[in-house]
């Protein structure tokens, strides 16, 4: 990768944690947990429907995916990625 000088997947993923950089996939992560969230608290009804339908088993297989509840999930989920990743540059990945 250009920006880091290196092409060693290791050395990026160490990079873009100490400066705080977050890859795709753990974005993708965040806004999606985001969007769920923002699908239950909305007053529109043609809205909160595709949360009861699928928003609910999106929700449980990402708190299964980060070994936690899915309330703590719903409040927390900003935290639970960023230590996601932290394991993961240190080799414990889990996801």
């Amino acid at each position: 990768m250009k920006l880091f000088s290196t092409f060693d997947n290791k050395v990026i993923q160490q990079c873009q944690f100490y400066t705080n950089v977050l890859p795709m996939n753990y974005y993708y992560v965040i806004r999606k947990i985001s969007f769920l969230n923002n699908l239950l608290i909305t007053n529109n009804h043609l809205l909160q429907t595709p949360h009861d339908s699928f928003g609910k088993v999106e929700l449980a297989s990402l708190a299964t995916l980060f070994e936690c509840d899915g309330n703590i999930l719903t409040k927390t989920y900003r935290t639970l990625v960023k230590k996601q990743f932290e394991l993961d540059v240190n080799g414990q990945n889990n996801v």
